[in-house]
Formats: structure tokens, C-alpha cells, sequence
């Protein structure tokens, strides 16, 4: 079992203690939700609807866990069975990673919002931030008997926020590996001769993202209509973080078909200048 990640995600704040005035003590602002109410302001209809379609998100699987709770209260008294005790486990777990990973990109989405200023003054090696994300989805890969790979080829240099674009390619790789049943990820990086630019190509062997769907997919909350069980309890919202954080870096996001296999290819072209390095 793949032990559960610890987060602690942006926007949250640390406080060792309760900080007291007067008669009233401060409860930590662990999930930075002080900071959210003080900028609060009525919002549109559409900015609603993606709040109330949220909370359901949210719910979903808080009441899969709870149900779990339940189910193993009621066995206390029965004899230990390991392996109903192991799938209960499992369940919890990938309840509570999705409940992680929907918060997570709520709270990117509402630090990050369209057209803020990014500064992209340090030199990124494209080659280590992609391996990075492969490395973190190994695991879940090789239990899928997947084979996540890198191609061999020169790295890229560029300049980029290698935390925001560490986080596009987070989410491309989990995309990736979930809505794939059998076959392989493979992970690219090409530099450009077009003004020094540089490509990442994430490819997959899944059912593929027809092209009546592809322009809705960085829509928030929307599913592919193929894929994996793994696939089906993500809330939606991953691509839609790709797409943000991809326009704040200045790259353009391409989806197509993976040819000449079956699959997806997502394709990242940095549109700032980028400086072709040494094989890796």
C-alpha cells in the first residue's frame, strides 16, 4: 500500500500556538480560510456554480470514508478478517488522496488567477522537473504494470517558475497514468531551433480524448468519458490547473492523438526563449 502523503499546501499557514487578545484566543489559520473570508466578495453566478459543484466534490468522498468508519465499527466485535481489513484501508486511503488532491487544486485555482503577474527569472532544467513527476508516479505505475519512462535526448534550459511548472507536470503525468489501463507513459523533452524554445510531449496508450471533447477538457470539473476506475474519482479539476498555470509561464498546451499508438499526447511548447543543453 502506497503510504499516504504528507501535505501541506499553499496558502496554508503555520502557528505554534493560539495567539490570545484580550479574552479571545485565535485558532491557527491552518488552511489560510481567515485570509479567504477578508477577501470574500460576492461572486458571479458562474463563480457559484463551481462553488456549490465544489462542495459536492468535497462531500463525495468525506461520505466514503465516513461510510467506511462505519462499516468497521459495526465489525468490532467479529472476528479480524486481515484482507476485508486491508480493502477497507485501501478504500480510505484513496478517498482521502482525492479529498487531498481536490483541495489542493482549489486552493491553487484561487491563488492563482488569470492574468496575474508570474516572475520567470530562474533557469529551469526541463529534463530534472520531468523526471521529478515521473519519479513520484513510479510507484502507482508499476502497480498498474505500466512502464513510465523518460527518452533518452538533450535537456532544455529555460526560463520558468519551477514550482508552478513542476505542478503542470504533476498533473499531466497522474492524468496520464490514471486513464491508462495497459501500455506506457512515455515522457519527452525536444528543444526547438524556433527562437531556442523548448516542447514537452506526455504520452500515453489510454482509450484517447476525442476530438469533440478536447477544447471542454480544461473546463473545471470535467471528466473524460473514458478511462480507468482510478480515472472516474478524480474530481475534474486537474486540467484545469494545467491550463491556468500554463497561461501564467507563457506555454501553450496541445492535446492529440497519440500516433502511430493508440492514446493522448499532451504537448507543452514554452513560448519564452529556451536554451538547448547537454544529454542527460
Amino acid at each position: 500500500m502506497r503510504k499516504p502523503r504528507q501535505c501541506f499546501h499553499e496558502g496554508m499557514t503555520r502557528s505554534a500556538s493560539p495567539q490570545t487578545t484580550g479574552s479571545t484566543a485565535e485558532v491557527p489559520d491552518v488552511f489560510g480560510f481567515t485570509a479567504l473570508a477578508r477577501d470574500a466578495r460576492p461572486e458571479p453566478p458562474a463563480h457559484r456554480d463551481i462553488i456549490r459543484t465544489a462542495g459536492h466534490e468535497l462531500r463525495t468522498p468525506l461520505n466514503g470514508i465516513l461510510g467506511i468508519v462505519g462499516v468497521l465499527r459495526r465489525q468490532l466485535d467479529r472476528p479480524v478478517d486481515a484482507n476485508r481489513q486491508r480493502s477497507h484501508l485501501d478504500l480510505i486511503e484513496a478517498n482521502a488522496t482525492a479529498l487531498v488532491q481536490t483541495i489542493d487544486d482549489l486552493l491553487i485555482l484561487g491563488r492563482y488567477q488569470p492574468g496575474q503577474a508570474v516572475t520567470l527569472d530562474e533557469s529551469v532544467h526541463v529534463r530534472e522537473i520531468l523526471r521529478a513527476s515521473a519519479q513520484s508516479w513510479r510507484q502507482t505505475a508499476d502497480e498498474r504494470h505500466l512502464r513510465l519512462s523518460l527518452t533518452d535526448g538533450p535537456d532544455a534550459v529555460v526560463r520558468s517558475d519551477p514550482r508552478l511548472l513542476r505542478q503542470i507536470l504533476d498533473r499531466l503525468v497522474a492524468n496520464a497514468v490514471r486513464y491508462t489501463a495497459e501500455g506506457a507513459v512515455e515522457l519527452s523533452v525536444h528543444p526547438t531551433t524556433s527562437e531556442g524554445s523548448a516542447r514537452i510531449e506526455i504520452r500515453d496508450t489510454g482509450p484517447g480524448i476525442p476530438t469533440s471533447e478536447r477544447a471542454r477538457m480544461f473546463a473545471p470539473f470535467v471528466r473524460g468519458t473514458a478511462g480507468t476506475s482510478d480515472a472516474s474519482a478524480s474530481a475534474g479539476l486537474g486540467l484545469t490547473v494545467v491550463a491556468r498555470l500554463a497561461a501564467l509561464l507563457r506555454l501553450t498546451v496541445d492535446i492529440t492523438d497519440n500516433h502511430p499508438l493508440r492514446g493522448t499526447c499532451f504537448t507543452l511548447t514554452f513560448d519564452a526563449p529556451a536554451l538547448a543543453g547537454r544529454s542527460a
